[in-house]
């Protein structure tokens, strides 16, 4: 099968702002049904989305019959920045569209963003996540928030603080409403 570039697309979804936010199974195969109850940042965020892992952390490591030490993986570390628009009505910030930034204003606040990267359109209306979706999941805290204006528009920069995370996961488990049900 031939290699094949997709645009760059991203489905960003806004799942809540505590832990009890994170769907059943999310480390393994959350439930598409859970994930597409968010909320869709996608046209509210800048691309490219910086929000992704770095080099695992390695410790110095030695097994009994080894005579020098070697390192094995660590911690798994990550960053993450979430630059987005700001929305203005008026001259002040708009009640409804300006909805990225009423998240992260406030300095610790959590959210918890779910991830599908490139393949399909970044829209959950026509678009929302599926069985067999590979996705990613977040757990961040924001940082003071920023606001750069050298792009000649107002947008808002997050620093986050990944405190959580998954990647590669296929959706496809069963929802959290089903299995609570007895389904």
């Amino acid at each position: 099968m031939p290699k094949t570039l997709y645009d760059d697309d991203d489905l960003i979804v806004y799942l809540g702002d505590s832990l009890d936010a994170l769907p059943a199974d999310w480390r393994t195969a959350p439930a598409a049904l859970d994930l597409n109850t968010g909320t869709d940042w996608s046209l509210h965020v800048l691309a490219p989305f910086d929000l992704d892992v770095t080099a695992s952390a390695t410790i110095d490591q030695r097994a009994v019959g080894e005579p020098s030490s070697t390192q094995v993986f660590g911690k798994r570390n990550a960053t993450g920045t979430l630059d987005y628009f700001r929305h203005y009505l008026g001259g002040q910030p708009h009640p409804t569209n300006d909805i990225v930034h009423d998240k992260v204003k406030v300095r610790g606040s959590l959210i918890v963003l779910a991830r599908r990267e490139g393949g399909k359109l970044a829209d959950l209306v026509d678009q929302p996540f599926v069985d067999g979706d590979e996705i990613s999941i977040w757990v961040a805290e924001v940082d003071e928030v920023q606001t750069p204006k050298e792009d000649g528009y107002r947008r808002g920069r997050a620093p986050l603080t990944l405190k959580q995370f998954e990647k590669n996961i296929i959706v496809g488990g069963a929802s959290e409403s089903s299995s609570s049900a007895g389904v």
